[in-house]
């Protein structure tokens, strides 16, 4: 079966829905064996935490995920403008 664009952002869509259901606060994210052989998980909720913890703000993993998609979108917007800047 040949993939189209539209089959192909389909998928893509669902895949990034299924990620993103995954990354909920509490679902384990790693997992990792402690010094007494015991397995140990972190999850969303961990790394949020931890994100508070060092930063002293008020932050989550999401705040990271909009700021890297943001500088990311002016990049390519520069890009795309010095392409076509008129001389």
């Amino acid at each position: 079966m040949a993939t189209t664009a539209s089959s192909w952002s389909w998928n893509a869509r669902g895949r990034a829905a299924s990620v993103q259901g995954r990354c909920q606060t509490g679902y384990p994210l790693f997992q990792y064996i402690d010094d007494n052989g015991e397995r140990r998980t972190i999850d969303s909720g961990d790394i949020d935490e931890y994100l508070r913890d060092i930063s002293g703000q008020d932050c989550a993993a999401k705040d990271f995920r909009t700021w890297a998609g943001t500088i990311l979108a002016v990049y390519v917007l520069g890009k795309s403008f010095a392409l076509y800047a008129v001389p």
